[in-house]
């Protein structure tokens, strides 16, 4: 299916959506369904959200009595609540359909440059895991490629602000390794720099030239679901290395995997 036609399909499925009546409960469970299964036959890159949607819900476990009109008004919140969450799934996946439409107009244009990548600097985005920090950027030289570390580049009397633009510039290729540094009541997650950062760098280079490797039990923004990544107790070199070559760098498997 057209990317266009995949827009359509979901505008239509939020449509339906944003015309359901408070408590019809068997049409806004229709509508949900009916978005789980487009996701699977159409989205495939973005059925991590399916699970998000399967967890929504639009009633509480409170049974009250007919009369209690507080009691009414929460369960009305808690409906309205899911309502909105189902809602701003479909806007993600919107704007994702759409950054897949520019790209591929880009790809096909007179303007379309070669594949291959001559730069090599991959920037590493870490926060205190060291040890991560560094298998990472021992994998990246295995490769042929250089690593570019922040905090091992010279300031050159920048501020850090001016260092990591400069930085960023001569990278064509950004990772992230998102560690449990922080924590935010029960949730464990990574340092807020290491999420600007990752930010920064799908804004600046797309989404198809940046990777997140997780490491550890952590909360990840709902915003990146999608992005190419891995967990670290995973395959994770052969999967950064196939982004990698996928973005278009020069690289050989059979220099580290063989």
């Amino acid at each position: 299916m057209e990317i266009s036609n995949k827009l359509k399909r979901l505008e239509s499925i939020e449509v339906g959506i944003k015309n359901i009546s408070y408590d019809n409960n068997s049409k806004i469970l229709n509508e949900k369904t009916r978005l789980v299964r487009f996701i699977n036959k159409n989205l495939g890159d973005y059925k991590e959200f399916i699970k998000d949607i399967e967890a929504i819900r639009f009633y509480s476990s409170v049974i009250y009595v007919g009369g209690d009109q507080n009691l009414k008004e929460k369960e009305k919140k808690f409906w309205e609540k899911g309502v909105l969450q189902l809602l701003s799934i479909i806007d993600i996946l919107k704007e994702e359909l759409k950054l897949d439409m520019d790209e591929k107009i880009y790809e096909n244009s007179n303007e379309k440059l070669s594949n291959i990548v001559e730069n090599k600097k991959v920037f590493i985005i870490h926060g205190h895991d060291d040890a991560l920090k560094n298998e990472v950027k021992s994998f990246i030289y295995s490769i042929k490629l250089q690593p570019i570390i922040l905090s091992e580049e010279n300031n050159y009397g920048d501020t850090i602000i001016e260092k990591f633009e400069r930085q960023s510039n001569e990278a064509m290729f950004a990772i992230a390794l998102f560690t449990d540094d922080d924590q935010f009541n029960e949730e464990k997650r990574a340092r807020q720099n290491v999420i600007f950062e990752y930010g920064y760098f799908i804004g600046k280079l797309g989404r198809k030239k940046t990777f997140y490797l997780k490491k550890g039990d952590i909360t990840i923004p709902s915003d990146i679901q999608g992005i190419a990544h891995s967990s670290y107790d995973e395959d994770w070199k052969r999967q950064l290395f196939g982004t990698l070559k996928t973005s278009g760098f020069d690289i050989n498997s059979e220099d580290y995997f063989n």
